[in-house]
C-alpha cells in the first residue's frame, strides 16, 4: 500500500543518516559520500513535501526525517570546518586524570 511505501522510504532515510554518520568518522575523505546522503535525505524530504496529503501515520514520521535531514547537514558543516582549517581529527591518548593531577579535582582557592 502507499502508506507503508511511504514508511519504507522514510524508514530509509535513518539509514542513510547512519551511514553519513559513519562516512564522517573517515574524515575529509568521507565528505562526497556524506554529500551524497544528505542529498538523497534532502530528494525523500522535499518530494513528500509535495504530496497534496500524507496518510495519517507518515506524517507521525516527518519529525524524525527531517530531524535526520538536520543531523547530515550537521555533519556535513563540521566536515566542512575540518577541510578549512586544515584540521585533523584524532583520539586524544587515553590518561589518568587523577594521577595526573594528584587526587581531587575541585581543589579550588578557598576565599
Amino acid at each position: 500500500t502507499l502508506p507503508e511505501y511511504l514508511g519504507g522510504i522514510m524508514d530509509l532515510t535513518g539509514e542513510v543518516g547512519r551511514h553519513a554518520v559513519r562516512c564522517a568518522a573517515k574524515g575529509r575523505q568521507g565528505f562526497p559520500e556524506v554529500e551524497m546522503c544528505l542529498a538523497c535525505v534532502d530528494a525523500v524530504y522535499s518530494g513528500l513535501q509535495e504530496l497534496p496529503q500524507l496518510p495519517g501515520n507518515i506524517v507521525k514520521k516527518m519529525g524524525a526525517l527531517k530531524g535526520t535531514l538536520t543531523k547530515i547537514e550537521g555533519v556535513l558543516y563540521e566536515l566542512a570546518l575540518l577541510s578549512q582549517g586544515g584540521l585533523s581529527v584524532r583520539a586524544p591518548p587515553p590518561t589518568n586524570f587523577e594521577a595526573a593531577e594528584g587526587g581531587d579535582r575541585d581543589q579550588g582557592d578557598a576565599d
